[in-house]
């Protein structure tokens, strides 16, 4: 599946990001993992192994995270497209995503944030 272009994975349970076998997909340049049933715990570099990632849709999967989203989304200096709208509470830090420069869409709408300092990343 090395020419995989797209992973389409929404409605489904998974617990954890890290459910999702990334290092089957290091070229994938889409993926979507939109209204998952169960609370998706996005855990620490799960995805790091999807180098190539452009387009990430996050959108409601009950995400509620204490920590977003430097740890979980580290090394996805690729992505272009992060839609993370439509979840369930996002604490953010001052840093968003370290490796975001290549960011274009950040889609957080209908998500309750929660600025952990001063000055936030916004």
């Amino acid at each position: 599946m090395s020419s995989l272009t797209e992973l389409v994975l929404n409605a489904n349970t998974f617990e954890h990001l890290c459910n999702i076998s990334s290092a089957s997909f290091p070229s994938l340049p889409h993926l979507h993992i939109k209204g998952n049933s169960h609370i998706l715990q996005l855990g620490s570099g799960c995805l790091e192994k999807l180098a190539k990632l452009q387009h990430l849709n996050l959108s409601k999967s009950r995400i509620e995270s204490f920590n977003c989203c430097n740890e979980a989304l580290r090394s996805l200096s690729s992505l272009q497209y992060l839609n993370l709208s439509h979840n369930t509470q996002l604490h953010l830090q001052d840093m968003l995503i370290k490796d975001s420069a290549n960011l274009e869409i950040l889609d957080l709408a209908f998500t309750p944030l929660h600025i952990n300092t001063e000055q936030g990343p916004f």
